[in-house]
C-alpha cells in the first residue's frame, strides 16, 4: 500500500505538489497477495493510505 514499500512517497508527493497544477493519482498493487483479497477491501485500504500521505503534505 502507498508508504508501506520503499519509495519515499512523502517527498515524491511534496515534490508533486511543489510543482503545482492539478493532480491524479492512481493506485497499483503490485503484491500478488493482494489480488487475492476483497476488493473492496484493498480499494479502502489503499485510498486511506494515499489520503493519509496527501495529508502530510497538505
Amino acid at each position: 500500500y502507498p508508504g508501506d514499500g520503499a519509495a519515499p512517497m512523502s517527498q515524491i508527493l511534496t515534490d508533486l505538489n511543489n510543482m503545482g497544477g492539478e493532480k491524479v493519482l492512481s493506485l497499483e498493487l503490485f503484491n500478488r497477495s493482494y489480488w487475492e483479497e476483497d476488493p473492496n477491501l484493498v480499494a479502502e485500504r489503499g485510498l486511506a493510505k494515499m489520503k493519509s500521505l496527501v495529508g502530510e503534505i497538505a
